[in-house]
């Protein structure tokens, strides 16, 4: 009797199944060159295809509000953004942008939204502003202008400033939300290409790109500032040319995407303990990945690889990638360069 109560035990073990996961995982999507863009909607961590919503023309970037019941999608084309309600995976309406939409950030009281508006070299058009919504109405407060090619943006964690990387420039701008001005410009490294906010709000880290072109190129670096003044606490190289940097929830590190020269063949990504200096672990993933989102658990990372037409759920405790996906029609070159989790 003994044996048969220890073999049911085992038996109901082996077929027990991990709880499904409380994720879905966004993936905007467009195909060229026509531009035509869809939001793709997968389950997480298996990266089955769910639902598609249309989307603008060069959709690209995506923020989810942080009470995660919206997401807002930058399309560069078609000059507007794209707001979904992630409670339905439905569109809920799209708002003019202007030119050349790039990266996107809420407040972190989800009453404002914030945008770039860079440099497009496919359209031949050339920006240096940022715009600021607020959630409730949709409606656009002011446009600021900033330094040359602003990319990826952050608020504090008060939510009283912004922080804008310019690649073109090398320097940060800072704007006074409460005044809707740009109050401080500060250098950093060579091409900022992307920041991370400290999860203990101590500093502000900057993936800085250098030059990955054939001529002149020149290694990127990671820079981190202080958060209350933007001094340089310390910097370093980090791989070829980082590309995109996220901090675990936990700040016990950070995660590191790289981009390579033109004759890379693989990229890396690499996790930093906290102030190491060193990587402590490098996966070599694709032909350059990018850094989608950390789940809000800290137990999962997405990221696209723009050299397979991929996109990849990476399991961060295991350290190893769970599910890999093509992206649909990928034949039609077909890109995605960013995703995000929203909650079931």
């Amino acid at each position: 009797m003994k044996r048969v109560f220890l073999l049911l035990i085992f038996l109901l073990l082996s077929c027990a199944k991990e709880p499904p996961s409380p994720y879905r995982l966004y993936v905007p999507q467009f195909r060229l060159p026509d531009g035509l863009g869809r939001v793709w909607v997968y389950s997480v961590p298996d990266l089955r295809p769910l639902k598609n919503i249309p989307a603008g023309n060069v959709c690209a970037r995506l923020a989810v509000s942080p009470d995660g019941k919206e997401a807002w999608v930058s399309c560069e084309g078609s000059r507007d953004l794209l707001l979904i309600d992630c409670r339905s995976d439905s569109a809920l309406s799209r708002i003019p942008a202007g030119r050349t939409v790039q990266g996107g950030a809420f407040s972190p009281d989800g009453k404002l939204f914030a945008v770039s508006h860079s440099a497009v070299v496919a359209f031949q058009l050339k920006e240096a502003k940022v715009s600021l919504y607020r959630v409730e109405d949709r409606q656009r407060l002011v446009t600021l202008e900033v330094g040359e090619d602003p990319r990826s943006l952050v608020f504090s964690p008060d939510g009283l400033r912004l922080f804008v990387a310019n690649l073109g420039e090398n320097t940060i701008s800072v704007i006074d939300v409460p005044a809707r001005a740009v109050v401080e410009v500060h250098p950093t490294g060579p091409a900022p290409h992307d920041l991370s906010l400290d999860p203990l709000g101590g500093e502000l880290a900057v993936a800085c790109l250098g030059l990955p072109g054939e001529r002149a190129r020149r290694q990127g670096e990671l820079v981190f500032h202080r958060l209350e003044d933007l001094s340089i606490l310390r910097r370093f190289p980090a791989g070829r040319h980082p590309s995109r940097v996220h901090y675990l929830p936990d700040a016990s590190g950070f995660w590191l995407g790289e981009m390579g020269g033109p004759d890379s063949a693989d990229d890396l990504l690499s996790f930093y303990p906290r102030g190491s200096e060193e990587a402590a672990r490098t996966l070599s993933i694709g032909r350059n990945p990018q850094l989608g989102q950390i789940s809000p658990d800290g137990r999962w990372m997405a990221l696209t690889v723009a050299g397979g037409s991929e996109v990849l759920v990476l399991d961060l405790a295991l350290e190893k990638v769970v599910a890999r996906q093509k992206l649909p029609d990928s034949e039609q070159s077909r890109f995605a360069v960013d995703a995000a989790f929203v909650g079931n």
